[in-house]
């Protein structure tokens, strides 16, 4: 199966849908791996081992984060995949952007599951990853549900700059991609508490990508040999 995952990758011909471009350009795939990958994905969340889960939590949220999934091989090789420079080629054909680069550290990003009861407050991101020192420019998520209720809530919400109206929403679809381009000042959030059962979180995985804005210590030179 990782090579399925692998073959997928190399060759993404997949157009996305624009879905929307205010207050940001949004890009999203509907049933974007093969279903069979996308299944074992997903069971393999429950094999992570707890203390591979790093928990944050405050008066309104509850949220776990995996940046190594031990026990889980295939969404090893997603994160590999999402983060190779074909995946990334192909991004960039897809927002337009160049030069994009993958942070190998997933900070921020990586394995996500919110817990019912929480919600996301309306946000804007940081913008700069100060492990790698980049600038971020692209947002993407694989949404990894076995399925989902929309009366469970958990729509990412996408709203103007004031804060004053709700621009867009996306729903947290089963083996939905979307990506945006990402704005310092762009809000976003789900402002209402999940309401999943007993032992169903939303989860899915993020990826950042960042451009540079670094100039060359000396002339750049080719390779010379003596």
């Amino acid at each position: 199966m990782h090579n399925e995952i692998y073959q997928h990758f190399n060759s993404l011909d997949i157009t996305p849908n624009n879905v929307c471009n205010d207050p940001t350009p949004i890009w999203t795939i509907d049933n974007f791996l093969p279903q069979h990958v996308y299944d074992a994905v997903v069971n393999e969340i429950d094999d992570i081992p707890n203390a591979q889960w790093s928990t944050f939590e405050n008066s309104t949220s509850s949220r776990s984060e995996c940046r190594n999934p031990v026990n889980a091989p295939l969404i090893e090789t997603l994160q590999n995949t999402f983060n190779s420079s074909k995946t990334i080629n192909w991004l960039q054909e897809q927002v337009g952007v160049s030069h994009l680069v993958p942070d190998p550290h997933l900070r921020g990003g990586g394995l996500c599951r919110i817990h019912s009861g929480s919600k996301l407050d309306l946000h804007t991101d940081f913008n700069w990853n100060d492990q790698i020192k980049l600038n971020r420019q692209v947002n993407l998520i694989l949404y990894l549900n076995e399925d989902w209720n929309d009366s469970w809530g958990g729509d990412l919400e996408f709203w103007d700059n004031e804060k004053t109206k709700c621009m867009h929403t996306l729903k947290p679809k089963p083996n939905r991609l979307a990506f945006w381009i990402y704005d310092t000042d762009l809000v976003h959030g789900f402002p209402n508490e999940l309401h999943t059962p007993k032992g169903v979180s939303r989860d899915n995985l993020i990826f950042f990508y960042y451009t540079s804005n670094g100039t060359w210590e000396k002339e750049p030179r080719r390779s010379q040999f003596m």
